[in-house]
């Protein structure tokens, strides 16, 4: 029971309020621009997520006043759900969930996300990568494939290179692809100043 105190409490202390950026509806914004001005559709559940196929995103059906509305992942920049903003990953269309937002933009899989929240539930099915970062909130976002060596991707290596102080960052992704330690990695990365 310690241990898992002590890791939510690691967690915990490395997520970021993201009260700022969120608004308090649940919404879905089409560009970065209607979400910076805090102006999207609004909508009340989310009751299903269909995948198109890889690389074709999914259909996200957003009930909004007791109709259903079915918009491709392609289709809008992000969405909040439940206090979370979630990004479409533009690589694979998918959604992926902003965890910490400090040096580094660091988000997880949306689709697992999505599912815990809507069902209560601490587990969920991955579809797409566990992992992803982006330099801010805008920019593009890196998916981080359990298959290959992070600090060898041409995304990460730029970025690496314009900012010297991702190399132990990514070293310390590079070492194991689960969750926990990703998560551990992010934490101290952010906590160094």
């Amino acid at each position: 029971m310690k241990t898992i105190l002590v890791k939510s409490i690691l967690f915990l202390g490395f997520l970021l309020s993201l009260s700022q950026l969120l608004a308090v509806e649940n919404q879905f914004f089409k560009t970065y621009a209607e979400f910076k001005a805090g102006k999207g559709t609004k909508f009340d559940e989310i009751p299903s997520l269909w995948s198109s196929g890889f690389g074709k995103g999914i259909t996200i059906t957003f009930e909004m006043n007791g109709q259903n509305e079915k918009v491709q992942s392609n289709d809008i920049w992000g969405f909040v759900y439940k206090d979370a903003l979630y990004r479409i990953a533009v690589l694979d269309q998918l959604p992926v969930k902003l965890i910490s937002n400090g040096k580094i933009h660091y988000y997880e899989n949306g689709w697992a996300h999505i599912i815990m929240a809507r069902n209560g539930t601490t587990e969920g099915d991955v579809l797409g990568s566990k992992c992803y970062v982006s330099e801010n909130i805008y920019s593009e976002i890196i998916n981080l494939p359990e298959n290959k060596v992070v600090k060898k991707l041409p995304r990460i290596v730029e970025l690496m290179a314009s900012f010297p102080e991702y190399v132990t960052l990514f070293e310390c992704m590079g070492k194991g692809y689960d969750i926990e330690r990703i998560r551990k990695c992010i934490s101290t990365f952010e906590a160094k100043k």
